[in-house]
């Protein structure tokens, strides 16, 4: 009897769905109907258009590292001597952070990358750019870089690096 009553109850909630008179709903959709009637924009036309024939297949990928090949000119940096070790990093990676007087000459305290303390002295490289050490004072070092212009031609920069904590 206990499953008897919820099949039942369905059973008579069903049979009273399909009694009901839709005639009111029914009419009200066809009036609602009639009374909307858009309008639909013609789509338009496609313009016929020439096409482009592309001409570019013999230039250079503009989406690949290009490879320029230049024949340098011009007092250039021997690249024979032996490459000194400070000349492995480049240039913004190296912290100027003190002087040391020995020997009657000054010589420069820079950090490399690890947190190792390197001493320098004029006539020593540092720096990717060829950077021969020109002069160190308390405050700066002065370097003379040189580079390779985009025209092929070696160039003398002059550089300073200031100790570090020190505005230019």
């Amino acid at each position: 009897m206990k499953r008897l009553t919820p099949v039942v109850l369905i059973l008579l909630f069903l049979s009273g769905c399909g009694r009901h008179n839709l005639q009111d709903l029914k009419s009200f959709v066809r009036k609602a109907g009639q009374a909307m009637k858009g309008q639909v924009t013609p789509i338009p036309s496609i313009q016929q258009k020439n096409p482009y024939t592309y001409t570019a297949q013999n230039l250079r990928d503009p989406f690949e590292p290009q490879h320029v090949t230049l024949q340098a000119s011009g007092e250039g940096p021997n690249l024979k001597r032996p490459r000194q070790p400070l000349e492995m990093y480049p240039l913004s990676s190296l912290k100027f952070v003190g002087t040391l007087y020995m020997n009657g000459h000054m010589q420069a305290l820079i950090r490399i990358p690890d947190g190792r303390i390197i001493t320098v002295s004029s006539g020593q490289y540092m720096g990717q750019d060829f950077g021969l050490i020109t002069a160190i004072s308390n405050h700066s070092i002065d370097l003379q870089e040189t580079i390779l212009d985009d025209k092929g031609v070696w160039v003398i920069r002059h550089t300073k690096v200031v100790l570090q904590g020190k505005s230019k």
